[in-house]
């Protein structure tokens, strides 16, 4: 029953309910069809934006790009060029074209020349103005050899079956140049650098201002060179006469170790002694030494006779204390000196030890000798 009070307003409550169910129908009507979870989301794609790719840049338009893209636009200019070199033509005169069309763009400030060494489809490239060592190899992607080739003058590719190793030089500000060398291999997941010397401590022992030579099957690596403050018995600054080291770096697998193993700083008296080339200064240098250390049985083993090894501990020479310097070394006879005395020396060439051995120790001036 309807209360007395709302008759009179009954026909506008029947004229509301109507009106809000017409409006929930004509809402329900907007509302959106449901999803149908039988397509996987996959299907349903967004169109791609069209991209407009740059064209190919030549390598003198590479290496005009700003700084911050130059590299990637050089590495792809790099590869166009090297598409299109002749397979014919030699790798010095590719490189010089190579170094040309870099060159051309007025803007390099690094003095340093374009190298390319090819092998068939394989190419090792050094980029001007130091922007890296890379391996083209076809379709591959591009392998960054190294990253640290500023003033990179010069470098030579040893091709393996699946393997090289390169080795390469950079010339510091003073002109002094460094040898340097990496071994790339070929494997399940392509070409990766697997050892650099770069990364290895004792490599720099006498690498600066040394010389590189690898082995047959690229099995050792030979550096020659200088070292600096490798004695304590003879001042030895950078226009003084020093040892040449030779040290052999040999490969286990995938990797290069010097034999014979360089120990810690503090005990490296008798590895010097073995890795030093032979010369009349290496033995001077080593008996010296010998003698202070009161090794009087080594040090008798670089003499040709007892007179020598007496003289010498007549002479002093086997004071810890004394230190020398060298006055003037020719090719068989040193003379050298400290506060306490001048020494001339005389040496003959190597035996079967392989070592220069000292055949008369004096005073100059002296008419006698210790030569028998």
């Amino acid at each position: 029953m309807v209360s007395h009070s709302l008759r009179p307003w009954l026909p506008e409550i029947v004229l509301l309910s109507l009106a809000g169910g017409l409006l929930c129908l004509m809402l329900g009507g907007c509302q959106p069809a449901p999803v149908d979870d039988s397509f996987p989301p996959s299907i349903v794609s967004s169109p791609t934006p069209t991209v407009e790719l740059p064209p190919v840049l030549n390598l003198t338009e590479a290496y005009s790009v700003e700084p911050l893209a130059r590299r990637d636009a050089v590495l792809t200019a790099a590869g166009a060029f090297l598409n299109d070199a002749d397979p014919q033509q030699s790798d010095e005169s590719l490189s010089v074209e190579f170094t040309t069309q870099a060159f051309a763009c007025n803007c390099l400030t690094l003095p340093m020349p374009g190298l390319i060494a090819r092998q068939g489809q394989l190419a090792v490239v050094s980029l001007p103005e130091g922007l890296g060592l890379f391996l083209y190899d076809g379709d591959q992607p591009v392998l960054e050899l190294s990253r640290w080739t500023a003033d990179l003058m010069s470098m030579k590719v040893y091709w393996g079956e699946a393997e090289l190793v390169v080795g390469y030089v950079t010339q510091g500000n003073d002109g002094v140049e460094t040898v340097h060398a990496l071994l790339a291999v070929n494997g399940c997941a392509g070409w990766q650098v697997v050892w650099s010397s770069n990364e290895e401590p004792g490599w720099w022992f006498n690498a600066i201002g040394g010389e590189l030579a690898v082995g047959e099957d690229r099995h050792v690596l030979t550096v020659t060179g200088l070292a600096a403050e490798t004695t304590q018995v003879f001042y030895e600054e950078e226009s003084d006469d020093h040892r040449v080291f030779e040290l052999n770096w040999q490969r286990t697998e995938n990797t290069y170790r010097v034999i014979p193993p360089m120990p810690a700083v503090t005990d490296r008296r008798s590895w010097l002694w073995e890795v030093a080339q032979p010369s009349p200064y290496a033995t001077l240098v080593e008996f010296i030494e010998r003698l202070q250390i009161e090794d009087i049985e080594g040090a008798g083993t670089l003499v040709t006779d007892d007179n020598v090894l007496a003289a010498a501990v007549d002479f002093g020479l086997n004071l810890p204390q004394r230190r020398y310097q060298i006055l003037s070394m020719e090719q068989s006879q040193i003379v050298f000196r400290d506060l306490q005395g001048t020494f001339v020396v005389d040496f003959v060439p190597p035996n079967a030890s392989g070592k220069w051995l000292i055949s008369n120790l004096q005073p100059p001036g002296r008419s006698d000798s210790t030569e028998n």
